[in-house]
């Protein structure tokens, strides 16, 4: 609701500038007919007007929410979200971990508030997952445990988070982490894995 509030009011700005462009437009237009002396003058003038609305009309466009499919969700974000996240998940699903990590970073710090935030969250924890920068991807992971709750892949994000915590040797907030999955999610893939790895700590 935000991002399509924020549009439409930027848009409505746009729109009035608009507006107020093409009354002066008209304005020069008659008095081009009515003083031919000053004509070169108004003529520069009308280009200059002519050209203002048309990158107005350039602005306009990309103000329109552009839509982005992740796990089969349509959701609505801006150009500049759309194009970080879909060259941060590129790099992410080419293998190239470390340059992945840095764009979801920098996607984090540059949109807080997106409606891609935690899809972003989750993808730079297991990001630094595979770069086995296991401190870093907890503090990411953790992040999106306590922020995002109603995160749809919540789930498969606290099994990364719950394996980071058993490398380096934290199995009690482990066993925590998927006991955790088993109760928000009890029917999910997510719990069938973490059951598996309950009894894998258990048993080491």
């Amino acid at each position: 609701l935000d991002i399509l509030e924020t549009s439409k009011q930027g848009r409505l700005e746009l729109l009035n500038s608009i507006e107020q462009l093409n009354e002066e437009l008209s304005f020069y237009r008659g008095y081009t007919e009515k003083d031919q002396e000053n004509s070169n003058q108004i003529e520069l003038r009308l280009k200059l007007l002519e050209n203002s609305i048309e990158l107005i009309s350039e602005r306009l466009t990309t103000l329109e929410p552009k839509s982005v499919s992740v796990l089969g969700e349509e959701l609505l974000v801006n150009d500049d979200e759309k194009e970080l996240y879909e060259n941060a998940t590129e790099k992410m699903s080419n293998g190239e971990y470390e340059i992945s990590a840095q764009l979801f970073e920098r996607f984090n710090e540059k949109f807080p508030n997106s409606n891609l935030t935690a899809y972003a969250l989750h993808s730079n924890g297991a990001a630094n997952y595979a770069l086995k920068n296991y401190k870093k991807s907890i503090a990411i992971l953790s992040k999106l445990e306590l922020g995002f709750l109603d995160y749809p892949k919540l789930p498969d994000a606290l099994l990364t988070l719950a394996a980071c915590l058993t490398e380096i040797k934290k199995t009690t907030k482990a066993q925590k982490t998927l006991k955790k999955i088993l109760e928000i999610a009890p029917s999910s893939d997510a719990a069938l894995t973490a059951k598996e790895r309950l009894k894998q700590l258990t048993q080491s």
